[in-house]
């Protein structure tokens, strides 16, 4: 049996209708598909900048903190250095203010020293040789002189001193004595303002040597030393050298001192 036309007209085109229907579901799908997709980014696109924004205000307030922690610690520094400052400078002029005092009290000790020198100097004893005189005596038969000098040792303070030891030596020598050996030693205790000491020696020599004394190539020394202490308890002591040339005795240039301790 043959086909019929029409039929098989109604038949495509309910086929292309179906098929039709089928585009437009698939469109309209594809089309609800997309703009769930669009909303989907735009709401993740949108995440993402609120995200960059809160991380750019996290970043600017943690610029914001470290700034005003940099401040801070910048203004505490300041404030350390000042105190730091404030702290030399006071410790300069306490060592300005003690280098002042020490100054103040070493020129007031020294004032008061000065003041107990003059004032013990005025008052302290002092002894000295006051008078000294010599000759000689020819003993031809013996072959020998005798040169003789007498000193006086005086007092000449305003107080008492004691514990004198006078020392004393007698020789014929070429030139001046060096050192104090062979001394003879004499004590005495107290000697008062104005008092004295007398101290008679004698030295003999060969008539050669006297004549060589005559001749200045010898020279009979008298030469000692004394120590004492004054009533204030201070040591001194003074040396003495006298030479005699045949003629005359007289002080030696070198020989004669003054020391004084005050310890």
């Amino acid at each position: 049996m043959a086909a019929d036309p029409q039929w098989f007209a109604n038949d495509v085109a309910v086929a292309a209708a179906v098929v039709s229907g089928i585009a437009l579901a698939v469109a309209v799908m594809s089309a609800w598909y997309a703009r769930r997709q669009a909303l989907a980014s735009e709401r993740q696109a949108g995440a993402g900048e609120e995200s960059v924004r809160l991380q750019a205000v996290a970043l600017k307030s943690s610029a914001e903190d470290t700034a005003r922690a940099l401040q801070l610690a910048q203004a505490s520094s300041d404030a350390a250095k000042a105190s730091a400052d404030a702290l030399q400078a006071q410790a300069e002029h306490t060592r300005q203010a003690l280098e002042t005092a020490q100054r103040s009290a070493e020129a007031a000790e020294r004032l008061a020293e000065a003041n107990e020198a003059l004032a013990i100097t005025g008052q302290r004893g002092w002894l000295i040789v006051f008078k000294a005189q010599g000759a000689a005596q020819h003993l031809p038969e013996h072959s020998k002189v005798i040169v003789r000098a007498a000193f006086v040792f005086r007092n000449v303070g305003k107080t008492p001193i004691a514990k004198i030891f006078l020392r004393h030596c007698e020789k014929v020598l070429p030139h001046d004595p060096k050192g104090y050996s062979g001394l003879t030693l004499e004590r005495h205790a107290t000697l008062a303002p104005a008092a004295e000491i007398e101290l008679s020696v004698l030295s003999e020599c060969s008539l050669d040597e006297f004549s060589k004394v005559k001749e200045r190539e010898l020279k009979v020394y008298f030469y000692g030393n004394a120590m004492y202490e004054d009533i204030f308890g201070y040591s001194h002591e003074i040396t003495w050298q006298w030479e005699f040339d045949g003629d005359n005795l007289f002080v030696s240039e070198k020989g004669n001192t003054f020391k004084a301790s005050y310890e």
